[in-house]
């Protein structure tokens, strides 16, 4: 899909682990620490966090955000966690760019 590729090269792209977060994203000096347990425990907040502040745990869950003083405001939300056509995905994301 090289035309929303294009598209997600104008973001700046978040991803949230809402089941395990890998190993690879935790510092080199924290790994010897980190369990099972605590990998999904620190996915649980994650979902937690998408449930209260989006009200959505679709997953995937695509929303573009934007800063606001300390905190974001969401843009804009594709209504879909499955994407089917390549095409309205890209208009969506050309559509919310705001860094063009």
């Amino acid at each position: 899909m090289p035309e929303i590729k294009t598209e997600f090269a104008k973001y700046t792209l978040l991803k949230q682990y809402t089941d395990t977060v890998p190993l690879e994203y935790y510092p080199v000096e924290k790994l010897q620490a980190t369990t099972i347990d605590v990998q999904e425990a620190d996915a649980e907040k994650i979902k937690k966090f998408q449930k209260e502040r989006f009200k959505d745990i679709q997953l995937p869950l695509y929303v573009i955000i934007e800063p606001d003083g300390d905190d974001f405001r969401e843009v804009a939300r594709y209504p879909l966690s499955v994407i089917r056509d390549a095409s309205d995905f890209a208009n969506f994301l050309r559509k919310n760019a705001t860094n063009q």
